[in-house]
């Protein structure tokens, strides 16, 4: 049975070898005119490396993450140089007759670990070297654009609200410097403290008097003994003796010098009430300062807090400065192979699409062989049919 079989697909493929032979005859004719005519193809590339850089997000209120990764960089990168609007940009600044679709088609690009290489084929090779650096330049300048598109876009927020930050701290300012001008102070806290040291001082000198006129008043009393002593001697001696003038005279002394220590001793005593006035004047302006606390902190917090503001949002905006400047200055790659006009075009392949072609096309010519005849039977079968009907 199997080699009846394969007897009969031996006769059909000898009745149909001219089939087979004539499209194995077409195809490498085709493969052939086709190499002869077709233009020399060359290819330029350019390599660059990934360079690892911080995220280029802005963080106001908590650590960005990590640096951007190697993949992520040249998926973007590659998606960049295949992308439309960049070949439609390099089209136009090279005046290429083509369209977008046809250049990228032109275009290929790999990573490769840490770098990314970009290949340009053309029919000419000072082309293919303009292509490919044009391409790459162009993909740069817009992946580098749109990385540094959030420092961007952050920075003129933060920007906005450093200039309501800076008004916010000129107005808590002036307020602030209004309350001290009306109450005639620079610190509360120093003048706290200077009025605390006179009313120190003062209660110092207070007791200081206070101690004078206990010494005075003790001097009062033992000259007012010593006085009564001298006035008992008189009384005692003789009238108009030596000894009863001496005691007089004495004691007048005495009395004289009691007089004078007694007007010492209502001086200190009036000083004290002096001191007692002016004590309880500076506790009642210390009172009114102390009770003026609760506001001046509130007008100073009010400052620090606003200054603290303004200074987080200068350094958050110089570091989106700082970012934006990185991302399209460094711009997460860079240019380490820059793209060499070639001498020489690509090899052709032309054996190994000749023999691709010639298997295909034999293949092809035997099923195709078997379809005819197939069809060819089926139609012999139908006529038979009919002449016997």
């Amino acid at each position: 049975m199997q080699t009846s079989d394969l007897t009969q697909y031996l006769a059909i493929f000898r009745k149909r070898l001219w089939m087979i032979l004539l499209l194995f005859a077409v195809t490498m004719t085709v493969i052939l005119v086709q190499a002869l005519t077709a233009k020399p193809i060359y290819s330029a590339a350019v390599r660059l490396q990934i360079i690892p850089m911080e995220s280029e997000q802005v963080a106001l209120y908590s650590q960005s993450s990590g640096a951007s990764t190697t993949d992520l960089t040249a998926y973007l990168f590659i998606q960049e140089v295949r992308g439309g609007t960049t070949a439609w940009r390099t089209i136009g600044q090279l005046g290429l007759k083509t369209d977008a679709e046809q250049l990228i088609g032109q275009l290929t690009a790999t990573q490769d670990k840490d770098f990314v290489t970009v290949v340009a084929q053309a029919e000419s090779p000072q082309d293919a070297a303009d292509i490919v650096t044009t391409q790459v330049d162009n993909a740069l300048t817009a992946f580098r654009a749109d990385r540094a598109r959030p420092a961007v876009v952050t920075g003129e927020f933060i920007v906005q609200q450093l200039t309501e930050s800076e008004q916010t701290l000129a107005a808590a300012r002036t307020e602030l410097q209004r309350f001290k001008l009306s109450h005639s102070l620079d610190s509360l806290e120093r003048e706290i403290v200077s009025y605390q040291d006179i009313i120190r001082n003062l209660r110092r000198d207070k007791e200081g008097a206070i101690l004078t006129a206990v010494q005075l008043a003790a001097r009062v009393r033992g000259l007012g003994d010593e006085a009564t002593q001298a006035d008992a001697l008189a009384a005692a001696a003789k009238p108009e003796s030596e000894a009863q003038t001496a005691a007089t005279r004495r004691g007048n002394d005495l009395r004289g010098a009691i007089a004078s220590l007694a007007g010492d001793l209502s001086g200190q005593q009036a000083l004290q009430a002096e001191y007692d006035h002016a004590i309880a004047r500076w506790e009642t302006d210390l009172t009114s300062l102390i009770g003026l606390n609760e506001e001046y902190t509130r007008l100073g917090n009010a400052v620090t807090q606003a200054q603290n503001t303004r200074d987080f949002l200068f350094n958050k905006a110089l570091e989106a400065r700082l970012k934006q400047q990185q991302a399209t200055s460094i711009g997460y790659l860079k240019l380490v192979e820059p793209a060499r006009r070639p001498d020489q075009p690509l090899p052709r392949r032309t054996l190994q699409i000749a023999l691709v072609g010639g298997f295909l096309s034999l293949v092809a010519g035997t099923v195709l062989a078997l379809i005819f005849e197939f069809i060819a039977s089926l139609t012999g079968a139908n006529r038979t049919r009919s002449r016997q009907a």
